[in-house]
């Protein structure tokens, strides 16, 4: 069998007509594209990209968005790349679980961060270890794009495993850069045989 090596430079344009409608598209270093970046949601880019979102700078930079019928081809320039590094923010979500009977849960459990400037992807809290036992608290280090002012937390549980009642004390989000706290407020359970029966809670900022 003969094979033949690529050649090292951009040929879609060559091969577009054989393998599909080429679509020439351009999306710039904005939030939108930050966002996709970073959660690697880039079909979202793509979309964006698709429905009108305004062209890059005339400096070109940016991020060209090639659609085919397989899929979407992405070129990220070293500025827009740089923008949205520089826009990730390190927190820790620091989880405290309250000093009641079977306050502890085996459940998964995940929270989504609600800021003045938009809506975090949901995100499991999973450390790989023995986490929400009684009166512990749990740190769970993962990476926001600026999100702004936040004012509230949305946690959930998915009722699994064999002691899946939860009571949530608190939760707090440190950003590691600034040292900032912001502190979430429950003190309740979410549990399907105590309280409300609800496993999902909305908290807000204290």
């Amino acid at each position: 069998m003969t094979t033949t090596q690529a050649p090292p430079h951009d040929n879609w344009s060559d091969v577009s007509a054989a393998l599909g409608e080429r679509v020439a598209l351009v999306h710039p270093g904005n939030a939108e594209l930050i966002h996709a970046v970073q959660t690697g949601t880039l079909h979202q880019a793509a979309s964006l990209a698709q429905n009108g979102v305004p062209p890059a700078a005339a400096d070109g930079s940016g991020v060209t968005v090639r659609a085919f019928w397989w899929g979407f081809h992405f070129e990220i320039d070293h500025p827009s790349l740089e923008v949205a590094h520089n826009a990730a923010d390190t927190v820790n979500s620091l989880v405290g679980t309250g000093d009641v009977d079977g306050a502890g849960t085996d459940a998964n459990v995940c929270i989504t961060v609600l800021g003045s400037n938009g809506i975090s992807d949901e995100i499991q809290l999973d450390s790989g270890r023995d986490d929400f036992e009684r009166n512990s608290v749990d740190t769970f280090t993962h990476t926001l794009r600026d999100l702004g002012d936040l004012y509230r937390i949305r946690v959930r549980h998915d009722n699994s495993g064999s002691r899946p009642g939860w009571f949530l004390d608190r939760i707090t989000i440190r950003d590691e850069d600034s040292d900032k706290e912001c502190t979430f407020p429950c003190a309740r359970w979410l549990a399907v045989d105590e309280d409300d029966r609800r496993i999902d809670r909305n908290l807000d900022l204290a």
